[in-house]
């Protein structure tokens, strides 16, 4: 018996490949003044309910609601195409320019990723203040309310637009950071923090040319007012008094594992860093320096030895089939060298060895060496040599 098929549904059918049947839809096409529609429908019954509801009042209100949010949404997945968030184009940045999982194959590389992705995942979860439209159109003495209103529109910064981001939009990502606290303290996050930020928000910016070449985007981060960001203190003023370095050889003396005195000799004797004297293999060790491999820069470079430096380095007993000098990892060292501090009289940390080290070198090696002291001890610059270590550099720059 012939199914009746009402006025206004259309059967579709196709036959499919390989003899596999055929494809039967319910078409309901509407083309009224008070409802469109065109949408198929897998059973007779459903496409009969959909046209028996564009009749009714109700029904006709349900359908240019649904055909509302369908709008919409469509809406909003073309805006997500053709404007992404920054976000969108963060995750970009991250697959081309930073090193992949895989290649981390050391400890320090695998660290060092972490710590960027890190960064980057802060900068994005960041609510900073977003201008509302109505408000803004408000004449100038209405400044506070429109303040007010910014706040209340505040919104990650990973889920603005590009083309949203200016540089008030950096002011505000800094003045919102430099007001949060700090779980563990109670204090406000430092300037220098949040400079390192803007360091990074800055190197990704700089990449938008190349990742959305016809995006018409003006790095904001050049723009910004560097006032918000003035007299930060980068720069620990640490030196150890006799007193202190008195205590500190004691302690040393004391430890159960002697490598722990061997580690930090070696960086007050040659400023070298932590991770770069627990990752030393002999291999590295020269005539008259040490090859370094694992660097912060990434950079091989040469660290010249003094006759002490030698003298500790020949002390230290090889281990058959281990060709590194400590057996310490970094993070075991971290531990052990936490519990190892909470001994002393005073505060300090590893990376002041490192700072003690190169006083003593800066204090030794007088102006005319400057340069080959920047490059020894790791540091891109002399200017960057002046800026970390105060007055014993001050002369270097005259």
């Amino acid at each position: 018996m012939a199914v009746s098929i009402p006025r206004g549904i259309q059967i579709i059918k196709r036959k499919l490949k390989r003899g596999k049947g055929q494809y039967i839809k319910y078409r309901v096409r509407i083309s009224r003044k008070d409802c469109k529609q065109d949408r198929l429908f897998d059973t007779l019954k459903e496409a009969e309910d959909f046209l028996a509801n564009s009749k009714s009042p109700v029904g006709k209100k349900i359908l240019f609601d649904m055909r509302t949010e369908e709008g919409r949404e469509a809406a909003r997945i073309m805006s997500i195409i053709n404007d992404p968030k920054m976000s969108t184009y963060l995750a970009i940045y991250k697959e081309n320019y930073l090193m992949k999982e895989e290649e981390a194959d050391t400890y320090l590389k695998k660290r060092n990723r972490k710590n960027i992705e890190a960064f980057y995942d802060l900068i994005e979860r960041t609510k900073v203040p977003c201008p509302d439209p109505f408000y803004e159109r408000l004449p100038e003495n209405y400044r506070e309310a429109k303040e007010q209103a910014k706040q209340y529109n505040a919104k990650p910064f990973g889920d603005f637009k590009l083309l949203e981001i200016d540089a008030i939009t950096i002011n505000d990502y800094i003045k919102t950071r430099l007001k949060t606290e700090i779980r563990k303290t109670g204090r406000t996050v430092k300037k220098s923090s949040v400079a390192r930020e803007i360091t990074f928000l800055n190197r990704f910016f700089q990449k938008i040319r190349y990742i959305a070449p016809n995006l018409d985007f003006k790095n904001p981060i050049d723009g910004y007012d560097r006032d918000l960001l003035r007299y930060r203190t980068n720069k620990r003023d640490f030196r150890f008094s006799d007193e202190q370095m008195i205590e500190l050889m004691e302690a040393l003396d004391k430890n159960k594992n002697p490598e722990m005195k061997n580690i930090v000799m070696l960086s007050l004797l040659t400023a070298m860093r932590r991770s770069e004297i627990l990752t030393l293999t002999w291999p590295q060790i020269r005539d008259g320096y040490i090859q370094l491999i694992h660097t912060k820069s990434g950079k091989p470079r040469k660290v010249y030895l003094a006759k002490e430096a030698k003298d500790l380095i020949e002390s230290i007993p090889k281990r058959e089939g281990d060709e590194r000098l400590f057996e310490y990892s970094i993070t075991g060292f971290e531990g052990s060298f936490s519990k190892f501090k909470s001994r002393l009289s005073f505060k300090f940390r590893f990376h002041d060895f490192r700072r003690e080290g190169i006083s003593r070198l800066v204090e030794k090696a007088g102006i005319e060496n400057s340069v080959l002291l920047a490059e020894i001890l790791g540091f891109s610059n002399v200017r960057k040599l002046e800026e970390g270590y105060g007055e014993e550099t001050a002369s270097i720059s005259s």
